[in-house]
C-alpha cells in the first residue's frame, strides 16, 4: 500500500510521501514539486483538506475538495466545528474527507493536506508516537482505502 499526503507550504509545495502497510514501517522523504492538475494522472482521486480557525472568536471549521485524476471537481466539504485549535481543524478536514469518500465507495485516494503538523502526527502515531481520539480515527479509515 502506497500513501502519500502532499503538503503544501508558503513558497513551493513540498510532498510527504509514506509507504507502509497496515501501520507497518513508514518512511518518507521531502521534495519540491508544483501542486497543479497535471501531475495528478497516477492516482483515482485527490483529497485536498484544510482547517481553519477565526481569531475573533476562535471557531473553527474544516472543508475539503475532490478531484478526479485529471482535476475536474466531483465534490466538496465544510463544516464547522466550535472551538478548537488549527491542528485539529486540519485533522478534522483529512478524517471528514476520508469518511465521504469511504462512503461513496472510493478506494483509492492521494490525500493532500497544508499542515505539516498533522502530517507528521498522523505518521508519528502510526509509528508508536503520542496518539489523539482524531488520529487513531484517520488510520482507521486509512486501513479500509489503498491510497
Amino acid at each position: 500500500m502506497n500513501t502519500i499526503l502532499a503538503l503544501g507550504r508558503l513558497i513551493g509545495n513540498v510532498y510527504l510521501r509514506f509507504s507502509s502497510g497496515a501501520y507497518g514501517k513508514i518512511t518518507y522523504e521531502s521534495i519540491q514539486r508544483p501542486c497543479s492538475c497535471s501531475n495528478m494522472s497516477e492516482y483515482g482521486i485527490y483529497l485536498n483538506t484544510d482547517g481553519s480557525v477565526r481569531l475573533e472568536d476562535g471557531s473553527a471549521t474544516a472543508g475539503g475538495i475532490v478531484r478526479n485524476r485529471i482535476g475536474k471537481w466531483i465534490l466538496d466539504f465544510n463544516r464547522f466545528l466550535g472551538s478548537y485549535s488549527v491542528f485539529e481543524a486540519e485533522l478534522w478536514g483529512i478524517l471528514d474527507g476520508l469518511g465521504i469518500l469511504i462512503d461513496r465507495g472510493y478506494k483509492e485516494v492521494q490525500i493532500r493536506t497544508g499542515s505539516i503538523e498533522a502530517a507528521s502526527a498522523i505518521h508519528e502515531i502510526s509509528s508508536g508516537g503520542p496518539n489523539t481520539t482524531l488520529i487513531r480515527r484517520i488510520l482507521q479509515l486509512l486501513s479500509r482505502i489503498k491510497l
